[in-house]
């Protein structure tokens, strides 16, 4: 029988106490972070404000095009529209993400997403320029049953036809 979810939290509090304080070596480590991040923040005040107006910019385009521009289209939408926002808005949370690992001590990690993000929106701008399309970046052929194999291998070769 399983251990109620109370219980089970209470035995991994427990387990895990550190100078009187449950998981007292992990508040630790968060208290580093935040630290770092306000040193950083510190020394890249420049960088942060072209972020934080890169942020705004889009925040602020999203609402209008919704709002005011998107309204007024009265053709049907390509249906490459909703995939290339769906691209659009997980690139600017991988760079949002990214930037929050970097500025919590985990640069590595950050230059990995945004080495991925930076191909995917070259992928994008591949696709906005109708050298592919979304399709043929995520592998799926329409129209055709979905096998994982030719997607896999369709992804490999429109990823490095326009990625490094």
């Amino acid at each position: 029988m399983p251990l109620p979810v109370a219980e089970f939290i209470n035995r991994l509090k427990d387990i895990s106490v550190y100078a009187g304080e449950p998981f007292g070596r992990v508040h630790m480590i968060f208290e580093e972070e935040s630290a770092y991040g306000l040193k950083v923040a510190e020394i890249m005040s420049g960088y942060l404000a072209l972020s934080d107006s890169f942020k705004a910019f889009y925040l602020e385009t999203i609402e209008r095009l919704n709002t005011e521009c998107r309204p007024k289209v009265k053709t049907p939408l390509s249906e490459q529209y909703p995939l290339f926002v769906a691209r659009l808005n997980n690139n600017v949370q991988s760079l949002v993400g990214a930037e929050r690992l970097a500025l919590h001590g985990y640069p590595l990690q950050a230059y990995t997403i945004h080495r991925n993000t930076f191909d995917n929106v070259v992928l994008t701008a591949a696709a906005l320029q109708k050298l592919t399309n979304f399709y043929a970046i995520e592998g799926i052929d329409p129209g055709k049953p979905l096998d994982l194999k030719a997607l896999k291998q369709q992804r490999k070769k429109t990823n490095g036809k326009y990625t490094m």
